[in-house]
């Protein structure tokens, strides 16, 4: 948003336009990182308190390792999708009771290291950003860690178009062990807004505030502001404005074109290495307009 202040503004910010005038890219000095307390649930998490000895790993489930996990429930750890298990998910399903099947946090960085941590709506605007490190406070062994991150697709992605690629982070731990609690972490989640400087508390089991007050990280939130920046940023590609303005949420996330090839060579990566398929969100997570003239259009539809 900051960026939006023009040519002569005294605002600075981590990015820099291209030399071709349409788009952005993070300046070449700023990096990012990732810490987290224990490694990340699921493939990185599941196998790193099992210590490779110098004869092989003895652990049981060992042929479990580098499957794609769900998580279950809040706290309750991940299971394992199996190759030719259902990844299809349907809200009629949901909304009779069947549980709303998550990916893993193990499953989706390795995403984030092909696509980016910008996400679909972004990359209109921005190339890839990509994870400089992760770090991690217990629990942490560096073979699990880098097999679940990056190393279980080595061998069987293709087809990503640039600047797209297999981002490889730095794995580092802390020099210190953190206590570790066996209690459940709590059910908020704490958000700060650093450009209005406002802190907001979310119930973390239903992503919203006191009084079902909608969260600045919700998707509507995200589709206002990308409807602000179209009118004052260049694209990376070429885009109808007015047109675009109309679109549901996944419409326009489906336009970033570079991005879901991106994100699809990671599905087909997996799927081709054995290791089961990433499970989707219902589509109508996304189905939702800010614009009534589109909402009319798709009703007619």
């Amino acid at each position: 948003m900051m960026h939006r202040s023009g040519p002569g503004s005294t605002v600075e910010t981590i990015l820099e336009e291209l030399e071709s005038g349409h788009g952005f890219r993070v300046c070449p000095q700023y990096k990012f990182h990732l810490y987290v307390n224990t490694a990340p649930c699921g493939d990185a998490r599941i196998f790193s308190p099992h210590e490779e000895t110098e004869g092989g790993e003895k652990h049981a489930k060992r042929r479990n390792r580098g499957l794609l996990r769900a998580k279950v429930e809040p706290g309750e750890g991940t299971i394992p999708i199996k190759a030719g298990s259902d990844h299809l998910q349907t809200w009629d399903a949901v909304i009779q009771g069947e549980p709303l099947r998550t990916m893993s946090c193990s499953d989706k960085i390795a995403r984030w290291n092909v696509v980016g941590i910008q996400g679909a709506l972004l990359s209109h605007f921005l190339e890839p950003v990509y994870l400089e490190s992760v770090i991690i406070g217990s629990l942490f062994n560096e073979a699990h860690v880098y097999r679940a991150l990056c190393g279980r697709m080595e061998q069987t992605l293709e087809g990503i178009p640039p600047p797209f690629h297999l981002q490889k982070p730095k794995m580092e731990k802390v020099n210190f062990t953190e206590p570790r609690l066996p209690q459940r972490a709590p059910l908020i989640s704490a958000n700060w807004d650093c450009e209005r400087e406002k802190l907001e508390i979310l119930n973390a089991m239903t992503g919203q505030q006191e009084g079902e007050t909608s969260s600045i990280l919700c998707k509507r939130q995200f589709l206002s502001r990308f409807i602000e920046l179209l009118d004052d940023l260049p694209t990376l590609t070429e885009i109808d404005v007015k047109a675009t303005k109309s679109l549901s949420y996944g419409e326009i996330k489906a336009q970033a074109t570079n991005f879901q090839v991106s994100k699809r060579a990671v599905v087909t990566a997996f799927a081709r290495a054995g290791f089961g398929h990433w499970i989707g969100k219902p589509i109508e997570e996304d189905t939702f307009y800010l614009s009534t003239a589109g909402q009319a259009t798709h009703l007619a539809q």
